[in-house]
């Protein structure tokens, strides 16, 4: 029987001290990639010669790295700060922490001068035109929670971030004096011990997260470890088994709770999902498209439309919301809703100007595991007279290699029904020459982020475009901003430019004002 017992503590000891060392590493894993986001943001302002606050905003806004933060900040020398969604914030009386030093810096938790929500502040000092700024990526403190082994132990167990003066930085599940947490700290015994705190006993482990001088510490009451040795003790040899099966359990417990935790809405992720049912119904979706050019005669090819969200006169970027959308799958009520408004708009054109481009729109990929999705989309483009061989059903290559539906099938009966189909991001997934071989695509879209890296590494659009020259596809380079991009691309065969250095996405009468200076072709 003491071995049981002896058997019991060992293993709880041995789990929480796993768990903790893993959401360590797992949190500096974070917040390092964080740190790496805001170092090559400032390397891109830095570089740019002709860099204002607007354009340091747009660059942000028009990022895929708005989805690991909530907003960003430009910080002046009197702490005078305003912010990607338009507050302005009063930091002077703080502003030598964030001008100290050049590096990167993350503050401890706060709450936000905004909304009162908890923050950590990511911060690097720069020079831009002989004025020294400080550029500021926000996160809310509750995302990092979603690192942690959570309801650990069934439900008992519970972990803190706490930095070296006993404050807590990210909190539990449960809350506890902080400072009787310090003083367990400072003793520094290796492994495992027991601890007691407001007059409870806890077995407790910590882990050096190697930044901010902060640690993970995880609890567990004893009374859990407890209860299982009462048993022990009741119970004959038979128990022995019984116990052995109730650990492989729970450690099964903790692997399938990671496995289905869910993403924890921030307050503003929550307003989103509560006013996205209204919003559609107030037509506050509203449709920008951006013009595609033909590289070698710059006239127009068509237009790309993109969705935003205009509520309380501020325009939401969809960064912000078709994540959450695609969770709940709100995401096919907008699609549709989208595919009928650039329908509208295509039948309004042809009647008034004559203009007979090719539009593409987004389809996402939840769609596909919904029966029929393909006779809506065709019904919706009868019902206003538009061709289906001048809409283009843009499909990111992620879509297609989800083992749970068969994309080449779908991809067959959109053919059918005369729709063109691009594929999106291409080459940022993992089944590409399997895509082109299988299915039948008109157009890859070669992703921004290759793009940004003509005149340093150069391959990878080549393949793409020599790819594409092999099955007989058109391409489009999404992301194009400058000549030297789209002058390379041209010379390469890159059949057509997309990107603000012939337009940004713009709203239908502006749209109609570019298209009439240009010869459709």
């Amino acid at each position: 029987m003491t071995y049981m017992i002896n058997k019991i503590e060992a293993n709880a000891s041995n789990s929480i001290q796993t768990i903790t060392k893993t959401d360590a590493i797992n949190l500096k894993t974070k917040i390092t990639e964080q740190k790496a986001i805001l170092q090559s943001v400032t390397n891109q302002i830095i570089k740019d010669n002709d860099i204002n606050e607007e354009k340091i905003f747009d660059m942000y806004e028009r990022s895929d790295i708005t989805s690991n933060f909530i907003r960003m900040g430009i910080m002046y020398e009197n702490g005078y700060t305003k912010t990607n969604d338009g507050y302005e914030v009063d930091y002077s009386e703080e502003k030598d922490n964030f001008f100290s030093n050049d590096k990167i810096q993350i503050s401890e938790n706060r709450k936000s001068k905004i909304n009162g929500e908890e923050i950590n502040i990511y911060s690097k000092a720069v020079d831009i035109n002989k004025e020294k700024i400080a550029i500021l990526l926000i996160v809310s403190t509750e995302s990092y929670k979603d690192i942690f082994s959570n309801k650990i132990f069934e439900g008992e167990g519970f972990s803190y971030v706490i930095n070296k003066q006993g404050n807590i930085v990210v909190n539990g599940n449960e809350k506890i004096d902080a400072s009787s947490i310090i003083d367990n700290m400072e003793s520094r015994n290796s492994g495992v011990k027991i601890v007691k705190i407001e007059n409870r006993k806890y077995y407790m482990a910590y882990q050096d997260i190697g930044i901010n001088n902060w640690h993970i510490i995880s609890f567990i009451p004893s009374k859990t470890i407890a209860g299982e040795i009462n048993k022990a003790l009741f119970i004959t040899f038979i128990l022995v088994i019984i116990v052995i099966l109730v650990i492989l359990t729970i450690c099964s417990y903790i692997v399938i709770t990671n496995m289905k935790k869910r993403k924890k809405y921030s307050a503003d992720e929550k307003e989103i999902e509560k006013n996205m049912k209204k919003a559609l119904k107030n037509n506050e979706f509203i449709i920008y498209y951006q013009p595609k050019i033909y590289a070698k005669t710059e006239e127009i090819y068509g237009v790309e439309a993109l969705v935003r969200w205009k509520r309380k006169d501020k325009i939401i970027m969809p960064s912000k919301f078709i994540p959450i959308f695609e969770s709940n799958k709100f995401i096919l009520k907008l699609d549709l809703y989208i595919f009928e408004q650039v329908c509208k708009d295509m039948k309004e054109w042809k009647g008034k100007h004559n203009f007979d481009l090719i539009v593409s729109v987004n389809v996402s990929r939840e769609h596909f595991t919904e029966e029929n999705f393909l006779a809506k989309y065709v019904e919706i483009a009868s019902k206003y007279g538009i061709d289906t061989n001048k809409i283009d059903l843009e499909i990111t290559e992620s879509a297609t290699i989800n083992s749970k539906i068969n994309i080449t099938k779908i991809m067959g009966e959109i053919k059918k029904a005369g729709f063109l189909i691009s594929i999106d991001d291409f080459g940022t997934g993992y089944s590409s020459l399997n895509i082109l071989h299988d299915m039948p695509i008109d157009i890859l879209k070669i992703d921004k982020s290759f793009v940004d890296q003509i005149g340093r590494e150069d391959s990878i659009i080549e393949n793409i475009l020599n790819i594409a020259k092999k099955f007989n596809l058109k391409t489009i380079a999404e992301g194009v901003e400058t000549k030297k991009q789209k002058d390379y691309l041209e010379n390469n065969g890159c059949n057509i430019i997309q990107g603000y250095y012939y337009s940004k996405p713009i709203q239908k009468n502006e749209l109609e004002e570019f298209i009439l200076k240009k010869t459709i072709k």
